[in-house]
């Protein structure tokens, strides 16, 4: 009887394949508040606890924080960034305050996604926190707009200026943005959209700057009411930033 050998290829073939090497899944992208259909509308959102040393002292100050509501509506510690503080102990208390809020998250065509939302907030002397912007900014409004020429215009009472991109400062680059809005009839932003923009870093520069603005709100026969509104921003370095307000 003969036997017959497989060629010694065929014996390499008919082995187990080699394991490949596990491709870790893409991280979800994130999307500033401006680019987002609908933005996080917020559940739980307590204040900070003002530190009592800080309260003792008679310490002051302000504190920013940029924070990601993730698909689930929370927000993981890993993403907190305080990018502006006067205190490391306010800068604690905003964070673990902020780490325990919830929302409704935002949405891009159709679908929850990973949204970057920011609050400032101050400490006064006085041992209070504010939130310093309204807490329904990223909220949609609506409720009824004027229109009209009977309509006076909102007159802004506080203007913060924009913080101009270090990577266009540096490049002696600038340009236009122009944002529309709406006034509530508390004086309140709400509705921030883009109209347009030279670049979504100086979009982003310019809304989180008009998040903060507070209005006279505009009135009708004495009274106030809920108005539309574009307010332009230029971003040139060889001047300060510009914004003006127009209906």
């Amino acid at each position: 009887m003969k036997l017959f050998l497989l060629p010694r290829i065929a014996l390499i073939c008919l082995g187990a394949a080699p394991a490949l090497p596990a491709q870790e899944a893409p991280a979800p992208r994130t999307y500033d508040w401006l680019y987002v259909d609908a933005t996080p509308v917020p559940v739980a959102q307590d204040l900070p606890v003002y530190p009592a040393k800080e309260v003792k002292a008679g310490t002051s100050g302000q504190v920013t924080v940029e924070f990601v509501v993730n698909e689930q509506g929370g927000i993981r510690a890993s993403d907190i960034l305080v990018t502006e503080t006067t205190d490391q102990a306010f800068s604690n208390a905003a964070g673990e305050a902020v780490l325990l809020w919830k929302f409704r998250p935002g949405t891009k065509d159709g679908h929850p996604v990973r949204t970057r939302l920011l609050a400032p907030f101050a400490f006064d002397a006085d041992g209070r926190v504010r939130l310093l912007l309204s807490r329904e900014a990223y909220s949609p409004f609506t409720g009824e707009i004027a229109h009209g020429k009977d309509v006076e215009p909102a007159k802004p009472l506080v203007q913060t200026r924009p913080d101009f991109p270090s990577r266009f400062r540096d490049q002696g680059l600038g340009g236009e943005v122009v944002l529309r809005l709406v006034i509530t009839a508390e004086g309140e932003v709400r509705n921030i959209r883009l109209v347009q923009a030279a670049d979504p870093e100086l979009a982003m520069a310019a809304a989180n700057s008009l998040l903060r603005w507070k209005f006279q709100p505009a009135s009708r026969q004495g009274r106030p009411v809920a108005t539309a509104a574009m307010v332009p921003f230029k971003f040139d370095v060889r001047d300060s930033d510009a914004s003006g307000i127009r209906k």
